[in-house]
């Protein structure tokens, strides 16, 4: 029943052993003539790309789109509609550049040469478009060729517009920017601690130079886990007055959702302003006044 003094004393540096002097490592083993070596055959998801057998060239084009009614260019950021004008007009760009040919944004590659301007006429949803396209350069495809590191780069992304067409052409959707590529028509639901969930499957790919100039593919498997419900239907389950959305902001606000438009892209949540709607209008990067809604039928056409 006394009192007592308890001293306990933490030393400042950590005790560590002294280094030793010299560190010794395992030597490699020696070679005995006496064991029998096989041959393995390996298997690998990287996939040698010959491009020159009968094709010297490819070709890059310059995508320019005119709106007839007004005569503005259209958006570069607007993939959606540059897609639909070029998929009205896909007899008229085969007749010109041939079937092997793949456009990507304002870009145009092809494996036949048009040294002229050519111009097209388009219509999607009512309106009139105007479709010029210029020649820009030609990238050779030899191996030798792909020594330049400016040529590789050109060729590498020939090479992963041509995937891109693939997968597009068998209705993947490509999640990103990162050459991942989904099957959104087909996924697989299931639920955990009673949150409803889709897991879509597809590929990754990727097109790099290597040892030798060779140019070689990668695919691999990739997939994707979501919840099905969208931000908008996890804020009502908290209620609709003011206080219920605020409680229900904070838990989203950090988050990461994907976008079901555009590129399926991830955007993280920083924070949500209830007080504004799809009507909010903002000057954007052209200096020009739009709402939110104008913002995403131009650049998304939703």
């Amino acid at each position: 029943e006394g009192n007592y003094i308890i001293t306990i004393t933490i030393p400042i540096q950590p005790i560590m052993e002294p280094l030793p002097k010299e560190v010794n490592f395992p030597s490699r083993p020696k070679y005995v003539e006496r064991v029998q070596h096989r041959k393995v055959r390996l298997v690998s998801n990287h996939y040698r790309v010959d491009l020159n057998k009968t094709q010297p060239h490819i070709y890059q084009y310059g995508i320019k789109l005119i709106l007839d009614s007004d005569n503005s260019e259209v958006d570069e950021q607007n993939r959606f509609l540059i897609m639909d004008i070029l998929r009205s007009i896909r007899k008229d760009l085969e007749s010109t550049f041939g079937k092997g040919y793949w456009p990507s944004g304002k870009m145009l590659w092809a494996l036949k040469d048009v040294p002229k301007q050519s111009t097209f006429k388009a219509k999607v949803k009512g309106d009139a478009y105007i479709v010029m396209i210029d020649k820009k350069k030609n990238v050779s495809l030899s191996k030798e060729a792909l020594n330049d590191s400016d040529i590789a780069a050109q060729v590498r992304q020939y090479v992963n517009v041509a995937i891109k067409t693939f997968f597009r052409n068998q209705k993947y959707k490509e999640w990103g920017r990162n050459a991942k590529f989904y099957d959104v028509t087909n996924p697989i639901n299931l639920t955990a601690v009673n949150v409803p969930l889709e897991v879509f499957t597809g590929f990754k790919t990727s097109c790099e130079v290597y040892q030798n100039n060779t140019l070689k593919v990668l695919v691999d498997f990739s997939s994707r886990i979501v919840r099905t419900d969208s931000v908008l239907d996890y804020l009502y389950k908290y209620g609709e007055r003011p206080s219920d959305l605020q409680h229900a902001a904070v838990e989203i606000i950090g988050r990461s959702v994907v976008a079901y438009y555009g590129n399926f892209r991830m955007w993280r949540i920083d924070d949500i302003d209830f007080s504004k709607g799809p009507n909010y209008t903002f000057t954007d990067s052209d200096g020009q006044k739009k709402s939110i809604a104008q913002y995403y039928k131009k650049k998304y056409n939703v």
